[in-house]
């Protein structure tokens, strides 16, 4: 939960830090940004706007989309990166969200676009859905896995989060310092469960927003926030409506 926001806070900080890092966010189905060509090119063309003597030959635009991209990355390796001693860091989100066509073969479908190997000084930082099966084929290749849902590595660093969260939402709620406390401790190191809850308490008369309408975990929150949408008119036939839409659908196609 919120590896894109995680990868995109750090962007916006590198950048700020005048550093230049390629990126591209794949997003399925939208302005073809799961098209390997496009994510490579996309990525080529700003590599060679920090490193513009390493112009890109015109026959390596024809290349399969991975061998392009290694290309790309030895050539930077072999004249700047390791002249220099510098590295070289290439941001990937949404792996999760590449769906390989179907009458391409392969086990690895991430092949269609990323290296085999890496050459020296080059890193490569992705995110994905924890239970992917993508996730195997990345540690078969060697990558080191940061695991956002493991809970007892990242429970105080989690905590820590929901607890800013609130120190800056709670002052604009009229909220004190026990509610902080306890809104925390329900969430239990989960930002969505006060993300939802502080949404919930916007909604509330000020002398409704008490200790006691805050659902401990994020399960309990859910099902709080589906009592309350699920007796809405509007919601009901909105949703009858999705439901015969999507059968309609299915009958036809």
């Amino acid at each position: 939960m919120g590896k894109s926001a995680l990868l995109s806070a750090w962007l916006l900080r590198r950048e700020a830090a005048d550093a230049v890092v390629p990126h591209h966010f794949i997003r399925r189905g939208e302005y073809d940004w799961d098209d390997p060509a496009k994510l490579v090119g996309s990525l080529v063309a700003q590599i060679e706007l920090r490193f513009p003597d390493q112009r890109e030959p015109e026959a390596d635009a024809r290349m399969h989309p991975a061998a392009r991209l290694e290309a790309t990355l030895r050539r930077v390796s072999e004249n700047e990166l390791i002249p220099r001693g510098e590295r070289l860091i290439v941001l990937i989100d949404g792996l999760d969200e590449y769906d390989p066509p179907a009458d391409v073969p392969g086990r690895d479908p991430l092949a269609a676009f990323l290296p085999r190997a890496l050459p020296r000084g080059v890193s490569l930082l992705c995110a994905s859905r924890p239970r992917h099966p993508y996730v195997d084929m990345l540690a078969a290749r060697g990558a080191v896995q940061l695991d956002l849902d493991d809970e007892q590595a990242f429970a105080a660093d989690n905590a820590a989060t929901v607890r800013a969260f609130w120190e800056q939402a709670a002052p604009e709620l009229g909220l004190d310092a026990q509610f902080i406390a306890e809104a925390v401790a329900c969430a239990g190191g989960n930002l969505q469960h006060a993300a939802m809850l502080r949404q919930h308490l916007a909604g509330l008369p000020p002398a409704q927003r008490r200790i006691e309408v805050i659902p401990r975990g994020l399960a309990a929150s859910l099902a709080s926030a589906w009592e309350r949408v699920a007796t809405d008119p509007v919601i009901v036939d909105g949703l009858g409506i999705l439901c015969a839409a999507r059968g309609r659908s299915r009958s036809t196609s």
